[in-house]
This record gives structure tokens, C-alpha cells and sequence, in this order.
């Protein structure tokens, strides 16, 4: 959206509070006589009176946030969703940005649910492909308990569960300073202030999904923060593995880079990367929280050590399928499997580093729509 559209309907919603004059909810009065009526909202925001905003200031990317909070509650619909798409750019291609402002977005998108659908979109993503930028950083300490909790929930969280045990107790901690830091000298009360602050987050925890190591030593050493009949069958479970259990063993979380649909190759990631582009979808990935409009049926395989995904630019060449020259294949040239030879043409990425090569392995699918 240009900056003169913007000006320009800002200006437009700012003349329409003034033109409201019934709507108003502060009185201005000079010597005890009322002058005129006013919008509280606009003078928190006398900022952006004159329609203008230098998004690229560094006051102003400090304050994007706060900017964009102002924006919703003054109606500003146009700003409020340029301020979206600016803050999901700024994230890809400044990960400071995010790192130091990651828990105020989190905090702020998550008190507002269906407010801001793209940066919760976004944050989504973060915590599901790359929750290490997050997660790793000082700010995460900070994070409200509603956000950490629908955090630790998701299915497709890419973290193993004793990085989240570890993080939620320094969370714990962090959110009940007085905590002594060596939990070796806490007395029975001071494990009950911590196992209250962490209680609603348990059940979520995938405990079983650990390997006996961890448990023996990250999570053992702190069975007095768990509620009695979990840690009794963690116990008995990593004893005795085939026994009767009273807690739900939750399954394991939905990695990104679980194979699957029977492939030895592609993993889901690239499965929802290639349904994302069937429908035509044009960002580098889809949101991993939606599920896949199709199934992969797995019609024959071939081993191959590593594998590259690569989009058709040119959709009249997808497939070459010429019946002379021994053209079969995809694109000009992209890739002859006859042949054993590839340029670039028609895709985006080269799909093989050399012009020649040798097949190890294949894997051939047909798409069904759900």
C-alpha cells in the first residue's frame, strides 16, 4: 500500500472523529467554559495527526507495536493492516527485531485473539518452525502464562519435550523471584510455590515421549514439582516399560520433519510445501497449522540421500514428455531422467548441482484431494 493512500485515509478517519461530535468522550474547557468535544484516542496518538508515518524511523520500529495497538483502537483499518504486513516483512528479514520483541508481539496478539489474524499467523509459525529463536532468548522470560501455555499445547511445537521442561521451570523460577537459584538448598515450601506456578502446564508436557536419560537426570531430581501419580508411573515406566499406567501418555508432536505418506525421502514439510503450491500459494512456506487439502499415495519408490524441492516458474513445462529424444521429464531440460542430465530453465532451483547425474533412489505420487 502506497504512503499517499495512507495519508490519505488517515486523514479521512481522523476528520470523520472530529465530524462525530456525539461520539466524543473527552470535554476541553479554558476557564471552566467547554471549548470543544474530543477523542481520547486522539490525543494519545497527536503523533500521526498529519497522516504521515515514517515507519522506518528507528522511534518508530521500536514503538511498532504500541503503533499498532493505537491504530486498532482508533479504527484505522488501512494502517492497522499495513502495520501487519510490515511487522511480518521485518521479522523475515531482521531476526533481532523479533528476538527483541518477540514476547510483547506473543503477549500482545494472544490478549487480543482475532484482532491481528496475520501476526498471529505469524507467531504461529515461529513457535512451530523456529521456536529456538524465541524460546532461547532473555525476553522469553518475560512471556504472560496464557501465551506459554497455548504455546507448550501445540501439537507441532519443533522442540523436544526436556527443552520444554527445562525452559517452563526457568520460567517458573523467573516469574517467583524470591526462589533460591541453587534448587539443591529448597525447602518443601519453595517446591510448592514452583510447582503451583507450573501446575496448569503438566498435563501438556510429553514426558513419556523422553528418553530415559532425561528423565533420570532433568526430570527425577524434580519429581516433587509433579503431581504424585505422574511421577510415580514416569517411575515405573522407565523401569518397567510394558506397564500399566494411570496418567494419558500423550503421542508424540507432529515434527516437521517426520517422513510420511510411506516416503523414505520427503518429510512433512516438503508434503505441505508442495500442497501449498498446488493451491497456488505464494509465500516460501505455508503455515503448518493447516491442514493439508491432499493425500499422497505412494505408487513407487526407488534411496537417495538428499532431496531438493523446486518450484515450476513456467507451468506449460512442467512435465516434458516428448516421445523422441529421450526428453522425458521436467522443463526444458531441468531434469532428463533418460538422459541422466539437468539445467536450469523452467524451475526455480537447479534441481541437481551437476549437468550429469546417476539415480539412487525415486519416489513417484499421485495427488489425491481430500
Amino acid at each position: 500500500m502506497s504512503c499517499q493512500i495512507l495519508s490519505d485515509t488517515l486523514l479521512r478517519d481522523i476528520r470523520n472523529l472530529y465530524d462525530k461530535a456525539d461520539d466524543y468522550n473527552v470535554k476541553i474547557k479554558v476557564e471552566g467554559e467547554e471549548i470543544f468535544k474530543a477523542h481520547s484516542v486522539i490525543l494519545r496518538a497527536r503523533y500521526i495527526y498529519t497522516g504521515t508515518i515514517a515507519i522506518d524511523t528507528v522511534n518508530v520500529k521500536n514503538n511498532l507495536i504500541e503503533l499498532l495497538l493505537a491504530a486498532d483502537e482508533m479504527n484505522l483499518y488501512e494502517l492497522t493492516e499495513h502495520l501487519q504486513q510490515h511487522i511480518i516483512d521485518l521479522s523475515r528479514l531482521n531476526d533481532d527485531w523479533i528476538i527483541q520483541n518477540a514476547v510483547k508481539l506473543f503477549n500482545t496478539i494472544s490478549h487480543r485473539k482475532g484482532v491481528f489474524p496475520k501476526l498471529e499467523e505469524l507467531c504461529n509459525n515461529i513457535m512451530i518452525q523456529d521456536p529456538k529463536l524465541f524460546i532461547d532468548s532473555n525476553e522469553f522470560l518475560g512471556l504472560d502464562s496464557e501465551v506459554l501455555l497455548s504455546i507448550i499445547q501445540l501439537d507441532n511445537l519443533e522442540m523436544k519435550e526436556i527443552i520444554i521442561w527445562e525452559n517452563l521451570i526457568k520460567w517458573g523460577i523467573a516469574k517467583n523471584p524470591n526462589l533460591n537459584s541453587d534448587k539443591t538448598t529448597w525447602s518443601i515450601n519453595e517446591y510448592e510455590i514452583l510447582k503451583e506456578a507450573i501446575s496448569p502446564f503438566i498435563q501438556h508436557i510429553r514426558f513419556f515421549q523422553m528418553t530415559s536419560q532425561e528423565y533420570y537426570y532433568k526430570v527425577r531430581p524434580l519429581g516433587k514439582l509433579l503431581p504424585k501419580e505422574i511421577e510415580e508411573d514416569l517411575l515405573s515406566y522407565f523401569i518397567v516399560p510394558d506397564c500399566r499406567l494411570v496418567t494419558t501418555v500423550l503421542p508424540p508432536r507432529k515434527s516437521q520433519n517426520d517422513k510420511i505418506f510411506g516416503s523414505s525421502i520427503i518429510t512433512r514439510k516438503y508434503f505441505n510445501l508442495i500442497s501449498y503450491w498446488i493451491d497456488d500459494g505464494q509465500e516460501v512456506l505455508p503455515n503448518p497449522l493447516n491442514n493439508n487439502r491432499y493425500n499422497f499415495n505412494l505408487l513407487l519408490h526407488g534411496n537417495l540421500s538428499s532431496i531438493i524441492i523446486s518450484r515450476i516458474k513456467n507451468k506449460y513445462y512442467a512435465i516434458s514428455d516428448s516421445n523422441t529424444k529421450r526428453n522425458q521429464g521436467f522443463g526444458h531440460g531441468d531434469l532428463y531422467i533418460l538422459k541422466k542430465s539437468c539445467k536450469l530453465s523452467d524451475y526455480s532451483a537447479r534441481i541437481h548441482d551437476s549437468k550429469n547425474f546417476e539415480i539412487d533412489d525415486y519416489e513417484v505420487f499421485q495427488v489425491i484431494e481430500k
